[in-house]
């Protein structure tokens, strides 16, 4: 049942006040089934992380900006304390983690494409993108950027893996489907480089040379940029390329960690301590940084930025696979363009990408629709 929960969860953005549910069902698994052993470098990195967490939040608090410790501040704390969590390989079958997953970002992508037509947001497209970028706020949570990390994830686990239905590619079509018209830019990037990713490791690739490969894949980012420059309205290109307002956040950010690189500030975010200095434009309704290396640097300081930074350096060195690491490297693209390091989801979804059994997860266990945790098939 754990597996199940955990599944569906990591595929349905939600939350309750502000806690993540897959967080909790995390926690729940770990104390309930136990583990079965972890990462021993990365076990020792996580607890010196831990450590310095606790280091900063006090120095913060009495050398740099003096600040009121309250529940938030406690939440904070914590969620960066567990991390070490992430180390331990769970006493669950992550294989029917992944199917459920796959089945609950299916019935959410259905959801989404059923609100697309029902509300009548087809009628208001500006050049093949809903003009309203934020149409589906009322109706979803995590609404537009929460999306991209476990539809993507889906989208992966379906194309690369073969974790799915048997009418696989219709599957991964209704995903992608719905990633489009969430008119996030990080689920449009995440479905795009899926595909790219997935086309480019087709069988059929094997008798060219990589240098033909090569002039495929930028021919076909050409082709994506002359549509978009042709087909979109202005105002849809302009609001899937602005960048004016990440500059002035991550310039903002910088000036804020170059006040305090050591301490950071006590796991405060970007919207706490910007009392500190007048905050560009663009960046004033900012709560956070949008981008996980900038996010842990305000929070704990350089020292404890490189601290994660080899913690999760630990963890996926020991991972396998070319389809592996080129989801984590597609992840780790969206964690610099959203503050997703806070987003107990996305890190689950990291922690699964490593322990999950390839053997359960291969492209013919769907071949018959059927899953089990002996023969990798779906039940």
């Amino acid at each position: 049942m754990l597996e199940v929960l955990l599944g569906i969860f990591a595929a349905i953005p939600y939350s309750v006040e502000s806690l993540m549910i897959v967080n909790l069902l995390f926690v729940v698994a770990l104390v309930v089934r136990g583990a079965q052993g972890g990462n021993r470098t990365a076990l020792i990195i996580g607890c010196l992380f831990s450590c310095w967490v606790c280091v900063s939040c006090i120095a913060a608090r009495l050398f740099v900006l003096p600040f009121e410790f309250g529940f938030r501040e406690l939440v904070q704390i914590a969620f960066s304390m567990q991390y070490v969590l992430l180390a331990f390989r769970l006493n669950v079958d992550y294989a029917k983690i992944l199917v459920w997953l796959v089945r609950g970002a299916l019935v959410f992508s259905a959801a989404i494409i059923i609100a697309f037509f029902s509300t009548g947001t087809w009628h208001n497209m500006g050049g093949f993108f809903p003009a309203e970028r934020l149409w589906g706020l009322p109706f979803f949570p995590g609404w537009p950027n929460g999306l991209s990390v476990p539809l993507g994830f889906a989208l992966w686990a379906i194309l690369l893996k073969g974790v799915g239905p048997k009418r696989r590619h219709l599957a991964a079509f209704l995903i992608s489907f719905a990633m489009y018209v969430t008119t996030s830019r990080g689920a449009v990037l995440a479905c795009a480089l899926v595909w790219l990713y997935y086309l480019y490791s087709l069988p059929f690739w094997r008798r060219f040379p990589a240098f033909t490969k090569a002039l495929f894949v930028v021919f076909l980012v050409a082709a994506a940029v002359l549509f978009a420059v042709t087909y979109l309205s202005d105002d849809t290109l302009y609001a899937l390329t602005k960048s004016y307002d990440r500059e002035s956040i991550t310039n903002t950010s910088l000036q804020l960690i170059e006040l305090s690189p050591v301490f950071g500030y006590g796991g405060q975010t970007l919207e706490q301590v910007q009392t500190l200095m007048p905050v560009s434009l663009g960046a004033w309704s900012a709560q956070q940084t949008h981008n996980a290396i900038l996010e842990i640097a305000i929070r704990h300081g350089v020292p404890g930025c490189i601290l994660l930074v080899a913690f999760f350096a630990a963890l996926f060195s020991r991972m396998k696979g070319r389809d592996r690491w080129a989801l984590f490297a597609i992840l780790f693209i969206l964690s610099l363009t959203q503050d997703f390091i806070r987003n107990f989801e996305f890190l689950f979804c990291w922690h699964l990408l490593i322990h999950f059994p390839e053997s359960a997860c291969s492209r013919k266990a769907s071949a018959s629709g059927r899953h089990s945790k002996e023969d990798g098939k779906w039940t």
